[in-house]
């Protein structure tokens, strides 16, 4: 096992070559969409409890469908 001393030199060897080192130049693209949704009222289903049928007018479960279409 090393001493902490070695160690230290070690690190602080390690740390220093590496901040001189040439990286090369590059770019990168990021694209970023933020999208949010209201308060759903407890709607987590297409289903409209109600009218006991099937709606395409709300719930949670529409969110995939939408996202994947933006």
């Amino acid at each position: 096992m090393l001493k902490s001393s070695a160690l230290r030199f070690l690190t602080v060897a390690l740390l220093s070559s590496t901040a001189f080192m040439p990286f090369p130049a590059f770019s990168a693209e990021v694209k970023l969409r933020l999208m949010e949704t209201t308060d759903l009222h407890m709607n987590m289903l297409s289903y409209d409890y109600y009218q006991d049928k099937a709606t395409d007018q709300f719930g949670l479960d529409r969110a995939v469908t939408l996202i994947k279409k933006a």
